[in-house]
């Protein structure tokens, strides 16, 4: 909840101020908030914690992107699966705590993404491990994760050897 307040305060002066700006987007600066793709992340997210992956699962575009904390990408969905699959059990007694999420939509761009900001808990070569996690996920125009990007910090889970750089 702290972490919550911190990034709000910071985040009210440039909402305030946003036509002063001494920078200008690259993708866009006119966002809204718009709910309608968090439950997917969040079953996403849950079927993680929960070891229940589907390499079939229709979230998943076939074109996805990823690009992970370690700068490795993955691109396309078998590779996305295998190597979140391979992450997943490389670890385990995972626990989610969800410390926000919130949809967007960038209005000039008709695109939608979903901001995840969460703690995972977890054991590793018998290592208990906490590692803060903020996520991207962006949706192409039928409704499927196509772009996902991962700044983890802290005690990074990594990526699966799958994954290219």
């Amino acid at each position: 909840m702290k972490k919550l307040i911190v990034l709000l305060i910071l985040v009210t002066p440039f909402i305030a101020f946003g036509q002063s700006m001494p920078y200008t987007a690259t993708f866009s600066s006119n966002f809204k908030l718009d709910s309608k793709y968090v439950e997917k992340v969040l079953q996403a997210w849950k079927s993680f914690e929960d070891n229940k992956l589907d390499p079939a699962d229709p979230v998943i575009a076939d074109t996805i992107h990823a690009e992970m904390a370690d700068g490795s990408k993955i691109n396309g969905k078998q590779a996305f699966f295998d190597a979140v699959k391979q992450l997943r059990n490389s670890i385990s007694d995972l626990k989610v705590s969800m410390d926000a999420f919130m949809g967007v939509k960038s209005v000039d761009k008709n695109a939608d993404f979903v901001l995840i900001w969460a703690v995972n808990s977890f054991t590793r070569d018998g290592q208990k491990i906490s590692q803060d996690i903020h996520q991207v996920w962006g949706f192409n125009k039928a409704g499927q994760v196509d772009f996902f990007k991962d700044f983890s910090g802290g005690n990074s889970m990594g990526t699966a050897p799958a994954a290219q750089k």
